[in-house]
C-alpha cells in the first residue's frame, strides 16, 4: 500500500491535500508502483505530463536513478520536466543515524542522538540539581533494600560518575539544543521553503565548524562548563576520575567531522531551486531588495529556467524574458513597500491582488511568469502531510479493524481528511452524498440507522431521522445465509447447584423435591425465560447442610428487584 498527496495552487495559495491510497497487491517495486499511479491519474482524468515534482521519501525505490519511480515517470511521461524532492526530514533522519554509527555500536550510548533522552539526565546531575546521583547513592547505603537493588544502585552510580560518559552527554546536549533540535522543528513545518532549508543548514555548519575541541572554549556551552567545573575533579557534591579528555576530543571531533560530511552529501544544492528562489522566494527577494530594480537582476535565472520549461505544456520561453522585465519595477516597489512586520506567507496572493485592482488582464499579461511561479509554489521540501496521513491510517487501520480492504480504507481516509474542510463546502458534500448513497444502496447488507447532513442546511435546521427505504425484495435474491435463522434455545432441563458441590438438579429428580427453587424453575414464574446458568438452585443435600428451609424462594440477582416490587404491591 502507497498513500499519495496532491500538492497544488488555488488562489495563488498553495494546498497539500490527500489524494488516494494505492493497493500494490504486495508488490512493492517501482514498476508495479508507477503502473498504479498511471491508473489512478486516468482513473481521474488527469493529465501528468502538467506534474512537474514528486516528493517521496529516501527510499531506493523511488529515488534511484535508473530503475527508480522518477527514472521511470521520466520515461513514461518523455519528459525532462519533472523533478524529484526527497523529503529533507528524511533526509536528516539519515544524517543522524550515519554520523553516529561509532558510538552506537555500545550500548551505553544507543541513545546518544535522542534529544528526549539526554535532556532528563542533564537536569537531574547538574551541579545544584543532583537529585539523580543523590537517589542512587541514598539506595546504594539503604539497609531496607534488597542486595540486589542495591548492586544494580551502586553499578548505575557508577556508570554515570564516569568522565568519558559525562563529556559526551555534555557535548550531545549542545549539540542537540543548538544545532539538532532547531533544524528538527523547522523540517515539520510543511511550509519550509528552499531558501530557507539551506540558510538554516549554512548557519549550523558554521557553528559546528567552529567546534573545533581545542580548548574549553572551542566547543558548546554545556560542554564548556562541565570542563570548566570538573578541573579539581569534583562534579557538583561528587569526586569523579578525570580520563584522557584528549581522546573525548579527538572522537567528538570526528564525531561532528562525520554529521558534516553527511550534511554536505544530504543536502546538496539544486540548481533548478535556487534558481526559482531567486525569481519567487519572497524573503530572497526582501533581502535583494535593492537590486531587483537593476537590468541584469534574474536574468541568469530566467535563461536557465526557460530552458528548463521550454517544453512544458503552455510555456512560452520567448516571452518569458519580456514579462520578467516588465515585471520587476512593479514588485520592487511593492516589497519596498512593504511593513516590517509582513506575513511572508501571503506575498504573492497580495501583490497579485492588488495588482488585478487596477489591471484587469494582469494575469494574462504575465502568465509565463506566473506559471514559473506556480511551479515554485507547488515544490515540496517535505513529506510531512504525508506521515500525517499515516498517523490518521493507524487510528483508522487499528488491529481490530487489521483486515480493511485498500478501498474500503481509502474511502474512510478520504472522509477523515476532509473533516477539517467546512461541512458545507462542495467538497464535503459531495463526499457526504456519494457515501449516503453507497451504504444506502440496496446492495450493501448495512442498517444505517441515522445520518445528519449539514449540507446547504439553514441555520434554523433540525436533524431528523432518516429511515432507509423499504423495497420489497424477492425471495429468490435473499442468500440462503440470511434466511436462515437461529433455532430458540430449548428450556433447561437440569442445572448446578449454586453451591458448587456439582450436584444436577432436574425438575423430575424425586431426590430433589425439598431444593430451594428458583424463581426460573418456580411454577408460579413459567413466563420467565430458563437460563442454564442459573445460580440462584441449592440442591437438597445443600439446603439440609445450611439449614434452610423448603419454604424459602431464592431469586436470581436480575430479579430481585422485580419481586421486591411485587412484594410491595401486596402490603399496599
Amino acid at each position: 500500500m502507497c498513500i499519495v498527496y496532491v500538492r497544488y495552487v488555488i488562489n495563488n495559495e498553495t494546498r497539500t491535500d490527500y489524494y488516494g491510497l494505492l493497493d500494490l497487491e504486495g508488490d512493492g517495486t517501482s514498476k508495479n508502483i508507477v503502473k498504479n499511479l498511471i491508473s489512478l491519474w486516468k482513473k481521474d482524468d488527469l493529465r501528468p505530463r502538467h506534474s512537474c515534482w514528486l516528493s517521496t521519501d529516501n527510499a531506493f525505490t523511488f529515488t534511484g536513478a535508473h530503475g527508480g519511480v522518477i527514472a521511470r515517470l521520466r520515461d513514461y511521461l518523455a519528459t525532462d520536466c519533472l523533478e524529484m524532492n526527497a523529503c529533507v526530514a528524511h533526509s536528516f533522519s539519515l544524517v543522524g543515524s550515519q554520523s553516529c554509527y561509532v558510538l552506537k555500536t555500545q550500548s551505553i550510548y544507543r541513545w546518544s542522538t535522542i534529544r528526549d533522552c539526554i535532556k532528563p539526565i542533564i537536569v537531574n546531575i547538574q551541579p545544584g540539581s543532583q537529585s539523580l546521583l543523590g537517589c542512587l547513592q541514598e539506595t546504594m547505603f539503604d539497609c531496607n533494600v534488597s542486595n540486589l537493588d542495591r548492586e544494580n544502585a551502586k553499578d548505575l552510580f557508577n556508570t554515570i560518575l564516569d568522565d568519558e560518559l559525562l563529556f559526551l552527554i555534555h557535548m550531545h546536549h549542545d549539540l542537540h539544543e543548538s544545532i539538532l533540535s532547531p533544524i528538527t522543528k523547522a523540517m515539520q513545518n510543511d511550509q519550509l521553503t528552499y531558501f530557507n532549508m539551506m540558510e538554516m543548514i549554512k548557519e549550523k555548519m558554521n557553528i559546528l565548524k567552529s567546534w573545533t575541541f581545542q580548548s574549553s572554549s572551542a566547543n558548546g556551552a554545556s560542554l564548556f562548563d562541565y570542563i570548566e567545573s570538573t578541573k579539581n575533579g569534583t562534579f557538583g557534591a561528587f569526586k569523579i576520575k578525570l580520563g584522557d579528555r584528549q581522546k573525548f576530543s579527538n572522537d567528538c571531533r570526528e564525531h561532528i567531522s562525520r554529521l558534516l560530511e553527511e550534511l554536505t552529501k544530504r543536502f546538496a544544492p539544486s540548481v533548478v531551486q535556487e534558481n526559482l528562489s531567486i525569481l519567487f522566494d519572497p524573503q530572497y527577494l526582501i533581502q535583494h531588495k535593492n537590486d531587483i530594480s537593476s537590468t541584469e537582476y534574474g536574468r541568469g535565472a530566467i535563461d536557465f529556467l526557460r530552458k528548463k520549461y521550454k517544453n512544458f505544456v503552455g510555456f512560452d520561453s520567448t516571452s518569458v524574458r519580456n514579462e520578467w522585465d516588465s515585471l520587476k519595477p512593479a514588485l520592487s516597489n511593492y516589497i519596498n513597500s512593504l511593513p516590517s512586520d509582513y506575513a511572508v506567507k501571503e506575498f504573492w496572493k497580495s501583490f497579485i491582488l492588488l495588482k488585478q485592482t487596477t489591471n484587469s488582464l494582469f494575469n494574462d499579461q504575465y502568465k509565463n511568469i506566473f506559471l514559473l511561479l506556480n511551479i515554485y509554489l507547488i515544490s515540496p521540501t517535505n513529506s510531512v502531510e504525508c506521515e500525517r496521513g499515516f498517523s490518521a491510517i493507524n487510528r483508522v487501520q487499528t488491529i481490530g479493524r487489521s483486515r480493511l480492504m485498500v478501498s474500503t480504507l481509502d474511502a474512510l481516509m478520504t472522509i477523515r481528511m476532509l473533516l477539517k474542510d467546512d461541512l458545507r463546502s462542495s467538497r464535503c458534500e459531495q463526499v457526504v452524498s456519494k457515501a449516503f448513497e453507497s451504504w444506502n444502496d440496496l446492495d450493501y447488507n448495512r442498517r444505517f440507522h441515522q445520518i445528519q447532513l449539514l449540507i446547504d442546511a439553514p441555520d434554523d435546521y433540525e436533524p431528523v431521522k432518516q429511515i432507509r427505504s423499504t423495497v420489497k425484495r424477492n425471495i429468490s435474491s435473499i442468500h440462503p445465509e440470511i434466511m436462515y435463522k437461529k433455532p430458540k434455545k430449548p428450556k433447561a432441563k437440569a442445572i448446578k447447584c449454586a453451591n458448587g458441590c456439582k450436584t444436577e438438579v432436574s425438575d423430575d429428580d424425586p431426590c430433589q423435591n425439598e431444593a430451594i427453587q428458583c424463581c426460573h424453575q418456580s411454577e408460579q414464574f413459567e413466563w420467565i425465560d430458563y437460563d442454564e446458568n442459573c445460580s440462584r438452585w441449592l440442591c437438597n443435600k445443600c439446603r439440609i447442610k445450611f439449614g434452610i428451609s423448603i419454604n424459602s424462594l431464592r431469586f436470581c440477582c436480575d430479579h430481585e428487584d422485580m419481586h421486591e416490587n411485587e412484594d410491595e404491591n401486596q402490603e399496599n
